[in-house]
């Protein structure tokens, strides 16, 4: 008998020794798909860490050819937008256009909504390369014919601005797909969501994530003067159930084509979606303001909304927003009596909104220490 067992036990810990053997020694496609891509990030990762471009380049291949065996557009798309990194290591004398060159090739491997954020992707790489050296290009001057193998460095002005406005117009041309895909698809990808809030409540969708970030654009680089003569901005202005029935014009510069999509927006939200009505109108008001430069109006929007939505604590943000228009428009107009009042009229806003929404206290802080600090100086 005790023979019998000592065979037993000896066979049962040969048994649990194998299977740990092989349970340790799992390929990787073996292992559940979303540890296997952690694995293989991290070790990216890791080789950036050690300064070795050169292995991180050779993981993010293996990460390519696992999501197209898988196809996971979301990993491959990350793949794509990662080569940025390698390439800025392993190209030599690289520069940004080497990475277009690059992503302009990749748009076949792509479905809609990840070609979609590619061609966002590629129209900031534009803005960002004319930003950072608008004084060269602004010496440039207009080459004739096909631009794709002349060095970017060389361009005009006005034709980065043709791209730019060519790809973002493709990043928002699905609208349908953008709708019905899920932001939470691709968080994996962004670190800018809405401040303060919840992107699952104020941006659920691509559409709204992508449209923010392209109106954006648009506010930081339109002016008044940009504007058609016949433009009715008075409908700019109103209240969103009036907004998304007012007619806009036929015009088609991206700055009305915004416009028309927030009327889209908020049109959906108003019907589908009532607690992302204030976010999506905070940042229509946004934009507005940004072209129009009328901040009177604009405080008396903000405030609005905060009227209008006493229990939600977006209206944090709308306060602090308000706040710090308040406070800049008394720094550009400090020896006019009529904004005398505003660091009050700020601090004010922040303390009752302090007591109206104790869980975002953390959100105010900052902004109370700065007024009381100016204040008391």
């Amino acid at each position: 008998m005790r023979h019998s067992i000592l065979i037993t036990a000896t066979l049962l810990l040969v048994a649990g020794l194998f299977l740990s053997f092989r349970g340790s020694n799992l390929s990787n496609d073996d292992k559940p798909k979303s540890d296997n891509y952690q694995t293989m990030w991290k070790t990216f990762q890791k080789h950036f860490e050690d300064n070795l471009p050169e292995s991180a380049g050779k993981v993010l291949d293996s990460i390519e050819r696992q999501a197209e065996k898988d196809n996971n557009q979301v990993q491959l798309l990350k793949a794509i937008l990662y080569r940025q990194k390698v390439m800025r290591f392993t190209v030599e004398e690289y520069d940004t256009d080497d990475y277009i060159a690059y992503a302009l090739q990749q748009f076949g491997r792509l479905d809609e909504a990840p070609r979609a954020i590619l061609h966002e992707e590629i129209a900031q790489l534009y803005g960002d390369y004319l930003k950072s050296n608008r004084y060269q290009i602004a010496q440039n001057t207009a080459i004739d014919g096909d631009l794709s193998q002349v060095k970017l460095k060389y361009w005009d002005k006005q034709s980065i601005l043709q791209r730019i406005d060519y790809h973002y117009g493709e990043a928002l041309k699905p609208v349908k797909i953008l709708k019905d895909t899920p932001f939470e698809d691709y968080t994996d990808l962004f670190n800018d969501g809405p401040v303060g809030s919840s992107w699952k409540t104020y941006e659920p969708t691509l559409f709204e994530f992508m449209l923010h970030r392209i109106a954006l654009y648009y506010q930081e680089q339109a002016t008044a003067d940009d504007l058609e003569p016949d433009t009715d901005t008075e409908a700019w202005w109103l209240d969103s159930r009036d907004f998304v029935k007012a007619d806009l014009g036929k015009h088609d510069q991206p700055l009305y084509q915004c416009l028309k999509l927030y009327q889209s927006i908020l049109d959906h939200a108003l019907k589908n979606n009532p607690q992302t009505c204030l976010y999506n109108d905070f940042k229509r008001y946004e934009f507005v303001n940004g072209i129009l430069k009328d901040d009177n109006r604009y405080h008396d929007k903000l405030q609005r909304l905060v009227d209008q939505y006493p229990d939600n604590d977006q209206c944090v943000d709308v306060i602090i927003q308000l706040a710090n228009s308040l406070i800049t428009q008394y720094e550009r107009n400090s020896d006019d009596s009529a904004y005398f009042d505003n660091y009050r009229k700020a601090h004010e806003l922040c303390e009752k909104a302090m007591e109206t929404f104790p869980k975002r206290k953390y959100a105010l802080n900052g902004i109370i220490e700065t007024i009381e600090s100016t204040m008391v100086n």
